[in-house]
């Protein structure tokens, strides 16, 4: 499998590599390594081994925060490698303030291993995996009630030009209005626009806070990465045969959940 890593720090491509490689993740399989380094606008492609493949200065404005990374790793992928059927997608959060739950690597885990047991029997199809996330902000706005968490997810059997759809980079248009709702050309009601500002700017988000001339444009990149972690799971799409979460394939938390009545 190969992986695309976007951190926002000064370590070395290699340093970046060997924490993620000491982590649950490190057991999926990594064959390859892309670390996007958005601080130092730098690609780095290294393998498993960690040695260095190839690496590139890039021009990145970080507009759509995570995703402005993962757009880049995912070209220079395409770039390097012929064959590209399954990519690791992943942000440095996961590394910290954004680590898996405990039921959620309870659950990776037990894919892990049915990964390895069944890879050569999978079907080959375009299908995204990771752990769906409903959130109650947004009860009764959208037209799907669930979306994959974009610090964690794989895609399968997409071409360089379906990535180009997946990610959109360049397409979500943000703008605030006089009440400082975040008007958007993809999810266009206002009760989404409301969400938004309730979320960014109203309490919702651990970094919320009130909007000024110095951290307007932070806000704004963060609500296009939100509309963007939205826009993937959105059936209207229609990129993906299947949309797969890793919690509710796991045997192990359907029989937790069975027992205790834990619900996700």
């Amino acid at each position: 499998m190969i992986t695309v890593f976007v951190c926002y720090n000064f370590d070395s491509a290699k340093d970046n590599h060997k924490k993620l490689l000491n982590t649950l993740y490190g057991k999926l399989g990594l064959k390859v390594v892309v670390v996007v380094n958005t601080k130092k606008l730098q690609v780095d492609m290294l393998t498993r081994d960690g040695a260095l493949v190839s690496s590139k200065k890039v021009e990145l404005a970080n507009e759509e925060m995570e995703f402005s990374g993962y757009y880049e790793g995912i070209k220079f992928v395409f770039s390097e490698i012929r064959d590209v059927k399954e990519v690791l997608f992943l942000n440095d959060t996961i590394l910290s303030h954004g680590k898996l739950r405990r039921s959620e690597s309870i659950a990776l885990k037990e894919y892990i291993i049915w990964r390895s047991l069944f890879s050569k029997i999978l079907k080959n199809e375009k299908k995204i995996t990771g752990f769906l996330h409903k959130s109650s902000y947004l009860a009764g706005i959208l037209n799907f009630h669930k979306y994959i968490n974009s610090k964690f997810f794989i895609v399968t059997q997409l071409s360089l030009s379906e990535y180009g759809r997946l990610f959109n980079i360049g397409g979500i248009d943000v703008r605030l209005s006089p009440l400082s709702s975040y008007e958007n050309n993809i999810y266009t009601c206002v009760h989404y626009s409301n969400f938004l500002k309730s979320w960014l700017n109203g309490g919702g988000w651990y970094k919320s806070n009130s909007l000024n001339e110095d951290n307007i444009e932070f806000f704004k990149a963060k609500a296009r990465s939100i509309i963007h972690e939205h826009y993937m799971s959105d059936p209207n799409n229609r990129l993906f045969d299947s949309i797969e979460c890793v919690m509710r394939k796991s045997y192990i938390m359907k029989a937790v959940s069975k027992i205790t009545g834990f619900s996700y």
